[in-house]
């Protein structure tokens, strides 16, 4: 007595053709086309964060530069220095 049939796989269960078969052409491009277009727009955030963290370096070094006080234009224009009350005038 040979079990032949036993030892092939049987059309029903988890490795049958029906639950295996593979994806269409045009299913496979869908689902590429969806996790490109996901990418991209994870990518577009991640360009705007840049973006703003790269403005808002640009504004800190614009900062930096001027004087590490509020007060940059106050330094900037000694003119402005004579006007000003003499508890806040530079100690020049």
């Amino acid at each position: 007595m040979e079990r032949s049939k036993s030892a092939q796989p049987s059309d029903s269960g988890p490795n049958s053709a029906k639950t295996n078969q593979p994806k269409s052409t045009i299913e496979a491009l869908n689902e590429l086309d969806a996790t490109i277009h996901s990418e991209e727009q994870g990518l577009d955030e991640v360009k705007v964060s840049l973006d703003d963290l790269n403005r808002m370096a640009e504004e800190d070094d614009r900062f930096v530069e001027g004087n590490t006080e509020d007060d940059s234009d106050f330094d900037a224009n000694p003119d402005a220095n004579q006007n000003a009350p003499e508890s806040s005038r530079s100690l020049d």
